[in-house]
């Protein structure tokens, strides 16, 4: 009996300390045209690499776009100047959709340092 792999796509990312991070998320079917993510809710979340996974910050997650297959999401510099540059953090993104819960996506954030700091 073969093992189905529902284990979200792994999506590794690199960003600078102090930055705000955003990226977008595509949602592509089979024959790659957009998927309808319209009445979804989102939570993304970013943890540090530690044994009980410390919570570094949630994202906004802005979602005008869902029927267009994708999601935009941020976190503030706020928040982001406190990362530690060489850290490994992980984070997903959660989607729940009629009452399921599934991970489409996630993976290791790796942080670097910043050279000019806004004072």
């Amino acid at each position: 009996m073969s093992i189905l792999d529902l284990s979200p796509k792994r999506q590794d990312l690199k960003w600078a300390r102090g930055d705000t991070w955003q990226v977008r998320f595509s949602f592509l079917d089979a024959n790659s045209a957009p998927i309808n993510l319209s009445g979804s809710t989102w939570l993304m979340q970013v943890r540090a690499n530690t044994p009980d996974g410390t919570l570094f910050g949630t994202f906004t997650v802005a979602t005008s776009a869902q029927a267009s297959g994708y999601i935009d999401v941020a976190l503030d510099e706020v928040v982001t100047k406190d990362a530690v540059p060489g850290a490994t953090y992980w984070y997903d993104i959660q989607q729940t959709k009629g009452g399921n819960v599934v991970t489409p996506v996630g993976g290791k954030i790796v942080v670097v340092a910043d050279t000019s700091k806004v004072t």
